[in-house]
């Protein structure tokens, strides 16, 4: 499993998870990925985990995995609070979204499904919302 979703994520996002980055809004030379970003303290107080786990219970039925610090790849059933310091990927095993955690304070989503879910439940947090160009 673990080569498995570092080949997807790389394939998909061009994510190179084994060096621990992604950098979302370059995507200009991939114009076929949708990417939006926000500081997760803005996020955190309008939406948090809690919401966006259930988001992602209506879109993805599948177990998440989540990656954090160079390759520690495990399954899990939701988002969990994170740790300061350390950069978390979440996808699930076809690596259809992505969100991506950092440990500058940023909050990263891949995927016109979840991102068009997101704005959709959360008008609110429009305007804190930065996309890269499609």
């Amino acid at each position: 499993m673990e080569n498995e979703i570092k080949r997807l994520l790389k394939d998909k996002w061009h994510i190179d998870v084994d060096n621990d980055y992604w950098i979302p809004l370059s995507l200009n030379q991939y114009p076929n990925t949708q990417a939006c970003y926000c500081d997760l303290d803005v996020f955190n107080r309008h939406v948090g985990m809690t919401k966006l786990n259930e988001i992602l219970n209506s879109i993805c039925l599948d177990e998440m995995i989540k990656i954090v610090a160079f390759n520690s790849v495990q399954k899990v059933n939701n988002l969990e609070e994170i740790e300061v310091g350390y950069d978390y990927f979440y996808t699930n095993k076809y690596a259809d979204w992505v969100i991506y955690i950092t440990h500058e304070g940023t909050i990263t989503f891949g995927g016109y499904c979840l991102i068009n879910k997101i704005k959709s439940e959360f008008t609110n947090l429009i305007e804190y919302v930065n996309e890269n160009p499609l």
